[in-house]
C-alpha cells in the first residue's frame, strides 16, 4: 500500500486492487497548495466544503477497484452530492 499526502486533508491511497483520492481540494481553497493532476478509481469526500470536495479535479480511471468497496448504500453530508455524482455513488 502506498499513501501520498497532498496537503490539508487530501490523500491518494494506492493498493494492488485500486486507488482512492480522499478529500481533494479546489483551486484557491487551501492557501499555498495546488492539487496536482490526479487519476484514481474512486474519489471520496468527507463533506461538501471546497477544501474537501473537488471531485472534478480528479480524473477517474474507469477501472472497477478490486478491494471490496460496496457501492451502496452511500451517505453524504448536505452539499456533498456533487462529489457523489462524480464517484457514481449519487
Amino acid at each position: 500500500m502506498k499513501i501520498t499526502w497532498y496537503g490539508h486533508s487530501c490523500f491518494l491511497v494506492e493498493t494492488k486492487g485500486g486507488s482512492v483520492v480522499f478529500d481533494p481540494y479546489s483551486p484557491g481553497s487551501v492557501p499555498g497548495l495546488t492539487l496536482p493532476a490526479l487519476t484514481a478509481d474512486l474519489v471520496l469526500c468527507s463533506h461538501g466544503h471546497g477544501d474537501h470536495s473537488y471531485a472534478q479535479g480528479v480524473a477517474l480511471s474507469g477501472r472497477q477497484p478490486g478491494f471490496g468497496l460496496q457501492r451502496s448504500p452511500a451517505f453524504t453530508t448536505i452539499g456533498a452530492g456533487s462529489c457523489g455524482a462524480k464517484t457514481g455513488f449519487a
